[in-house]
This record gives structure tokens, C-alpha cells and sequence, in this order.
């Protein structure tokens, strides 16, 4: 689960193609490609990573990222409510649809906000691109790990929200994302980006299941498992 919790932690710390200057909330869809990984299990991750997709919605009051991986046959995500201190998980497994509530955890979340924002961070605003309709220019970094590489645009500005603080020192608000490292590599790029979000965003789908946290707990062990994660 490792791969999908680094994931989850960058969708929290991140239907318009004109560049409208964003403040205050976003809703945008990230694509992965390129995505590999060694092991025996490798190809087996890759088969479900490669255009797997990230709805990914925030206000100052809440958090919802969604991953729907092998054309929507699985999809595993996250609403988290900072008033209420409430985290619901989502989890979709060929037609089996459950949901769990539980107080938010914010273990770790310090850690990685800390290791972040120790980065050192390389401009390079003479090579740039365009991405879901903004014009972004490259930023790299080196992790522990290996390397990041950003494409970020001045045009988005969400760091006075809560849940974006483990980027306050990231000039921009990155619209690509290339993580290569020891355990995978990858890229994340934003398809379509919103100033306003749907409150629908954050509400349970219809025919979802409640279960409890620790029956949450068990089946996403074995779902990560089944695919190497």
C-alpha cells in the first residue's frame, strides 16, 4: 500500500481549458502514464497503473481524491472533512462497493509536510509547456529516494487551504508530476482543470455499502496485496 498512500498524501498536498487565475477551491483530473516498477510484481502494477486516473477536489473546508484504476473496474479514494475532523473511505472492486467512516489520522502527515518542505527546489522557467489549457515551467528536486519533476503554473493559488501546506514552499501549483525513485516511476498529468467544485464531489455514491474501519482495513490490505502495492 505504500505506492498508494504516496499518492494519496501528493493528491492532498495538490471543466475550464482558459487560464483563469484559481483561488480558494480546485477540481481537477490527473492521468497516470509511463508508470513502472521492478519486482515480481511489477508488470502487474504497471498493467494497473498505466491510465489510471485522479479526480481530485479541494476547498478551504474539504478534501476528496478518488483513483480509478483498469477502466474503472477498481477505484479507491478519500473525503476528508476538516470541520468535522471525519475522513470517509471509498473502495470499488469490480462491482463491490463499500465505504467506512473513522476520525481523520494525520499520522505521518507531519513528517512528510516537514520532508517536503525541506526540498530544495531548481527553477527552470525558460523550459516550459502547456497543460490543461496553462501555460507551467519546470521545477526539479531531489528526494531521498531519487527525483521529482514539476510543471507548475502561477495561475493556481491554493496555499491558503489547510490541506496544501506541505507545499508552502513550491512556487506554483504543479499541474504534472514526474516521481522516479527506488520503488516505481511515474507521471502525473493534469487532464482538466476547475475553479469551482460540485459539492457532489464529497458525497458517498449512490449504492455504496457502509463497513466498518477495520473491515475497511482488511479488504484494502488485500486489494493492495492482490496487486503488488
Amino acid at each position: 500500500m505504500r505506492l498508494l498512500t504516496t499518492l494519496l498524501f501528493l493528491s492532498l498536498a495538490f471543466s475550464t481549458f482558459a487560464q483563469d487565475n484559481i483561488k480558494d477551491e480546485a477540481q481537477i483530473k490527473f492521468k497516470v502514464s509511463d508508470f513502472k516498477a521492478d519486482g515480481e510484481n511489477g508488470g502487474m502494477m504497471a498493467m494497473a497503473m498505466n491510465n489510471a486516473t485522479m479526480d481530485f477536489a479541494i476547498t478551504k473546508e474539504k478534501t476528496m481524491n478518488l483513483m480509478s484504476m483498469m477502466g474503472g473496474m477498481i477505484s479507491q479514494g478519500t473525503v476528508m472533512d476538516n470541520d468535522r475532523g471525519e475522513t470517509t473511505r471509498l473502495l470499488s472492486t469490480m462491482g463491490n462497493n463499500v465505504y467506512s467512516k473513522q476520525k481523520t489520522d494525520r499520522t505521518g502527515e507531519s513528517r512528510f509536510k516537514q520532508e517536503m518542505n525541506d526540498l530544495e527546489l531548481v527553477y527552470d522557467k525558460k523550459t516550459k509547456k502547456k497543460i490543461a489549457g496553462y501555460n507551467c515551467h519546470k521545477v526539479t528536486t531531489k528526494t531521498k529516494d531519487g527525483t521529482m519533476t514539476f510543471y507548475v503554473t502561477e495561475k493556481i493559488d491554493l496555499k491558503g487551504i489547510p490541506m496544501m501546506d506541505s507545499f508552502q514552499n513550491l512556487k506554483g501549483f504543479p499541474l504534472e508530476m514526474t516521481i522516479q525513485n527506488k520503488m516505481f516511476n511515474m507521471t502525473m498529468t493534469a487532464q482538466s482543470v476547475s475553479g469551482k467544485v460540485n459539492e457532489s464531489a464529497f458525497s458517498v455514491p449512490e449504492g455504496y455499502k457502509e463497513i466498518t474501519a477495520d473491515e475497511m482495513n482488511k479488504m484494502l490490505s488485500r486489494f493492495g496485496g492482490g496487486l503488488g502495492f
